[in-house]
C-alpha cells in the first residue's frame, strides 16, 4: 500500500475515534467495528507482528469491573465511618467508565496521528 493512501486511511480512523469519544455510548457495535477496522488497517500497512499494531492493540478501553466494585465498597465504607446512611443510594460509576473510555479513545487517536506523521514524513 502506498504511504499517502495508508496515511489517509489512518486519518479517517483517527477522526472516527474522536467522534466515538463524543458519543453517548461506550463499547458499542460502532466502537467494535472501528476497532476491528483499525487493527485490519494496521495489519495491512505494517504487518500483524508490527510494533505499531502492538502499540494500538495494547490500549484497553474498559476498566476492570472489579475496580468499580472495590470503589463502591470503599465509598460505602467511608460513608459508614462518617456516619452517613447511604444504604439506599445507588452508586453509579458509569461516568468514571465513560471518562476512562474517552481518554483511551483520545490515546488511540494520538497513536494513529503519530503513525500518520511517520507515513507522511
Amino acid at each position: 500500500m502506498e504511504r499517502m493512501q495508508a496515511a489517509q486511511i489512518l486519518e479517517e480512523l483517527e477522526q472516527e475515534a474522536r467522534r466515538l469519544a463524543q458519543g453517548d455510548t461506550i463499547l458499542d457495535a460502532a466502537f467494535r467495528s472501528w476497532h476491528q477496522r483499525t487493527l485490519t488497517a494496521l495489519d495491512e500497512i505494517y504487518g500483524y507482528a508490527s510494533s505499531q499494531r502492538g502499540e494500538f492493540a495494547a490500549i484497553r478501553y474498559e476498566q476492570d469491573p472489579s475496580g468499580f466494585d472495590a470503589a463502591g465498597r470503599h465509598l460505602r465504607q467511608q460513608a459508614r465511618e462518617t456516619g452517613a446512611d447511604i444504604n439506599d443510594l445507588r452508586i453509579d460509576l458509569y461516568r468514571a467508565q465513560k471518562h476512562y473510555y474517552e481518554e483511551r479513545l483520545a490515546e488511540a487517536a494520538e497513536v494513529l496521528v503519530s503513525f500518520i506523521i511517520s507515513l507522511r514524513a
